[in-house]
Formats: structure tokens, sequence, C-alpha cells
């Protein structure tokens, strides 16, 4: 099982810790240089990709080519005079553009200003800014310059994969091998003292889940890419199973076996695979609902069956698909309902029914029923009322409030009743200030604090008052900016990069380009920063192309090229299933503003409408 466990490790290491470099050249500008530039990189620990030595017979080149240069943090171009004018080379470059990084180049004997018009690359760069490298050299494909070598690797800002590798193999590795270790000390166990296996078969599976979901939550934190844990989550989980069949199948395994399911589902949830996800939570609740019907008197196993109807709703509103999840919140309220009713005094049981409420309430406001959804959303806040005043010191329970009033609001800005929606925000926003100055260290109600803010300046962007919602936006901005210096902190990073588009829009739509440019500005590098962090994320890869469209629409030059980068970007994802609804409709305007720059070149037009808050 440890040998299993180590090679399916092993193998998805190497899928996807790539390469530091991958070197783009033309063969017709000679072989010596690159093979040479790999040898000295390689000589200080970086892994280098290079076609002379990584291909092998039988690959679909275009296909692997695509791969590798996606898998790699640099690609370094050398530029000569077949490299500026080669189409694979060119094909490497849009490849590395398109997931929103820009190339380095090698330029040798100032190929890149002596290039002629058809060299395409060449312009790029100097339109563009690129990174270059300035070599001089009586023999273009000899033997790299220190100057060239030392610059690439200080050019090399993040961890190097062989590094990356070695920690996260470790790590994982050993805490595998324990779980394997313990597992086959339970085979063992089950032989000999059977009863004695059982009792301790669901403590091994919560321990060894546990570990894989600290893994999975770890993930953004020490930037593992999610493509790697997603591939490490699979192998683990089939084991995890297995064992889970291995003991007596008693009541209590099988729903230990379904805790196990539920706990993979978020897992696959943290890692944006949203069939694995959905398929783990039906297994579980079909197993709880076998058990809920025979065994009613359990509390625990019927809360648990409400909250895999929960997950499977999230996960089909996910996909689109409100009528389905509408049914499964329904089926988890009436679970919540009838468990409330049974037990009036438990506060747990209490809050969980406020949640179902809620949670109803929220698809019905997708499903454009914006009174039904003020019902249930409304007894949700009542009843977290009641049990604030319960336990007043409950700060939590005040959040639940703030949270109800925020969905009431949104009911309401749906409907295009602005104020209605105000007065509902401003009451989230009350709260928020007090929690606030109660706990100044709260990073939870300072971030309810400036979401408030927000919708508050949406209300007034939907009445056309831009300066009224520029004040409410430049209100928030400041402590988004505090929260976002925790880097493990995805919604601090998100929160941060809404309020720069809103204001970058804001300032487009009176005129203030260069304010524009900066804000815009200030988006695209907290875009790409997070994106180049974690390549596998797909809200980030879509935010560094929206933020690359909306910057072209102001840059000084080269805008329309970045736009159309954009556009090729969002429209890849798109394609692939990895871009969400709401996002698609940025294609469309990014479209229009091409479209108006060919059509009346250099005026500047501000799009139709501000993006909302997302």
């Amino acid at each position: 099982m440890v040998s299993r466990l180590s090679t399916t490790l092993s193998r998805a290491v190497d899928r996807v810790f790539g390469y530091d470099f991958f070197l783009s050249y033309s063969h017709k500008d000679g072989k010596n240089y690159p093979r040479l530039l790999k040898t000295r990189l390689e000589q200080v620990g970086f892994k280098v990709f290079l076609d002379q030595t990584e291909y092998v017979p039988g690959d679909d080149l275009r296909r692997e080519t695509r791969r590798q240069v996606k898998k790699s943090q640099k690609l370094v171009v050398i530029a000569r005079t077949d490299a500026l004018k080669s189409v694979w080379v060119k094909r490497e470059v849009e490849i590395i553009l398109a997931s929103g990084r820009t190339p380095i180049l090698i330029d040798l004997n100032n190929s890149v200003e002596r290039a002629s018009p058809d060299a395409e690359l060449a312009m790029l760069a100097r339109e563009h800014h690129w990174l270059r490298l300035m070599e001089t050299s009586t023999d273009p494909d000899g033997v790299p310059t220190d100057y060239a070598v030392s610059e690439l690797i200080r050019s090399f800002g993040v961890m190097r994969q062989d590094v990356k590798r070695q920690q996260i193999l470790g790590v994982t590795a050993a805490g595998f091998a324990l779980i394997a270790i313990w597992a086959g000390y339970l085979a063992w166990l089950s032989n000999e003292r059977r009863q004695e296996a059982d009792m301790r078969l669901a403590t091994t599976l919560e321990t060894a889940t546990r570990f894989v979901n600290q893994t999975v939550q770890m993930s953004d934190k020490y930037g593992v890419p999610r493509e790697f844990v997603l591939q490490l989550l699979k192998e683990p989980e089939q084991v995890f199973l297995q064992l889970a069949k291995s003991g007596t199948d008693t009541p209590e395994v099988r729903q230990r076996r379904a805790q196990t399911l539920l706990d993979f589902s978020d897992n696959y949830e943290v890692l944006g695979d949203s069939d694995q996800r959905l398929a783990r939570a039906r297994e579980a609740k079909a197993i709880l609902a076998e058990l809920v019907s025979k065994h009613p008197d359990k509390v625990d196993w019927q809360l648990r069956l409400a909250t895999a109807s929960s997950k499977i709703g999230t996960a089909l509103l996910f996909r689109g698909d409100r009528s389905g999840a509408d049914a499964e919140y329904e089926e988890a309220l009436r679970l919540r309902k009838m468990l409330a009713e049974a037990y009036p005094e438990d506060r747990k049981v209490q809050r969980d029914y406020s949640v179902a409420l809620n949670r109803k309430g929220e698809i019905l406001i997708g499903l454009g029923r914006y009174e039904d959804a003020r019902g249930y959303i409304r007894r949700a806040r009542d009843l977290r009322r009641s049990l604030s005043g319960v336990d007043p010191e409950n700060r939590e329970l005040k959040r639940d409030i703030i949270v109800c009033q925020i969905w009431l609001g949104d009911s309401f800005k749906a409907e295009q009743r602005f104020a209605d929606a105000r007065t509902e925000y401003l009451v989230a926003l009350e709260i928020a200030e007090r929690l606030t100055r109660e706990d100044e260290t709260s990073k939870n109600a300072a971030r309810d604090f400036t979401v408030s803010l927000n919708k508050i300046g949406e209300t007034y962007l939907g009445e056309k008052d831009a300066a009224s919602a520029k004040f409410y936006y430049e209100r928030a901005l400041p402590v988004r900016k505090r929260l976002a210096t925790d880097e493990s902190n995805r919604a601090a990073q998100r929160d941060l990069f809404v309020s720069y588009i809103q204001l970058g829009h804001i300032a487009f739509s009176g005129k203030l380009t260069g304010k524009a440019r900066s804000y815009f500005g200030n988006a695209l590098e907290l875009a790409e920063r997070l994106f180049q962090k974690d390549p596998n994320y797909a809200h980030w890869q879509a935010d560094a192309a929206e933020a690359r469209g909306w910057y072209g629409m102001v840059a000084e030059a080269g805008g329309e090229t970045m736009i159309r980068q954009a556009i090729a970007q969002l429209d890849a994802m798109r394609r692939e299933g990895r871009l969400v609804a709401d996002r698609e409709v940025l294609i469309t305007q990014f479209k229009g503003i091409v479209a108006e720059r060919t059509a009346d070149a250099g005026q500047d037009k501000p799009p139709a409408s501000i993006p909302p808050n997302r």
C-alpha cells in the first residue's frame, strides 16, 4: 500500500511540477546556444525544458508543446533572426500570453530592433516592453554570457520547482506512509481480533481523512498547485473507501464512510472539480438516507443527511441547475425544520435550521421569486435574532444576521428597488461597524463592514449616482488593502481586486483616464501575482484576463492587443468549461470595445454599464 501511494504521488508531482524555464528558439538559428544555456541553468538547480532533450518519439508535438509551456514558470525566447519569424516560437509565446504571463527575450546582437517588418514577435516585444536581456557576441550560437545566466536567475522570483517538489513529496509521502502503516496494522488486527479492529476503523478513517483535508486546505497557503492536489486526492480516496469496506459492515462504519465521502466532496469543491464534488455528496446521501430510514432515532445521522442534501444543492447551483438545487435545499430544510421542532433548546440545531431557511431564500432570488425569498430570509433573521438574544456575547450569531440583511438587500436590488435594498444594507453596515469597534482585530467583522459598504455603493450606482457610489467604494478600499496583506486570505484578495475594478470604471466614466489606468493597473498587478502563485485556479486566471482587458481600454499604447489577449484567454476558458456564466459577458464587452476602436480609432468610450460586484 505504501509503495502504491508513493508511486502515485511521484507520478502526480512529475505531471504538475513542470519546469522553471522553457527555452524557445528556432533550429535554423542554431542549437548550441540553447543547449549550453540549459546546462548552465541546470548546474545551479533549475529544471529546464529544451526540445532537443525532452520530447520523445510518438509525441503529438502541438499538444505536448502547449502542455509543457503551460507547466513552465518562465518562457525564454532566444531572440535571433529566424526565431522572431518562427511559427513555432510565436505559438509558444501565444500560449504563455494566454496564461497571463509574458516571455523573457535574450536579444542577441540587437535582433529585435533590426528585425524585418514580417517579424511579428519583434514588433510585439517592442510594443509591450517585454523584458529583454541584451547579448552581444561574435558567435551568436556560442556560449551564453554570465550576464544572461545571472539575469535569468534573478528574474526567477518564485520557489524553484525542484525545491517545491522535494518539500511536497517529503511532507505528503510521510503523512500517507503513516496512514498506510496504520491501515496495514488494522488489516492484521482484523484477522486476530475483528471486534477491536471494527471499533478502531472509524477512528482511523477520521484521522486519515483529516490529514487529506488539511493537505487540501493548506494548498493555498503554501502555493501548491491545485492540479497536483487534485491528482493526489484520487489515490488515498480509493484506499480509504476500501479500508472502510474491509471491516464489518456495521451502521457506525457505514456512517463513517458517508462522512468520508462528504469530506472528499468538500475537498473537490476547493479544487474546482464539480463532477467529483457532486458525485461524492450523492454517494454519501444514499448511504445516510438508508441509515436514517432504519435508525430514525440517530439525530447526528439526520443532521448529516441534511448536510448532504445541502452540499448537493450547492454543487448543482454552481453548475447552473437552480431547479435541482431548489429541490435539494427543500429536502434539507424539511429535515432541519423537523429537528428544530423536536429540539427547541438545542442552539446548534436551531442555527442549522436558520441556515437552511436562508439558503432556500438565496435560491429563490436566483429563480426570480423575490417576495417568497424574503419570507424565508426574514424567518432566518428572526430566528438568529432570537438566538442572539439568548447568547448576546456570540459574535458569530450577529454576523449571521448581517448575512440575512445582505441577502434581503440583494433581493430588492435584483428588482431594481435600490432604496429598499439600501435600507437593508445600512442595517448590515450598522451591525458590522459595531462589531468592528468591539474588536478591531476581527478580520471577519472588517470584511462584513467592507461588503456592506460595497453593497450600498452598488445601490447608488444603480441610481446613476456615481459620486455617492464612489464615496462608499473608497471607504471600503483602505480596509480591503489591510485585509489583503494576508496573502492566504483568498476572499480578501478578491475583494480588493473587485474594489480596484469598480473604482476604475467610475473614474473612466468620469473621464479621469489617468486615475482609471492606475486602478486597473493595480487590479492587473494583483490578479497576475495571484494567478502566477496558483495558475490552476480558474478565478485568478479569469481575474487576470479581465484586468488585462480593462487596462487595455485605458492603456496609452498597445491597448487593443491587451484586450484581444483578454478575449482569447476568456474564450479559451469558456471552451474548457472553466469560466463561470457571469464572466462570459466580459467577452462580449471586450469585443465591443475592440469594434469601437476599429470604427472610431482612439476615442475612449465608457462601457454601456459598469460591471456589478462579483
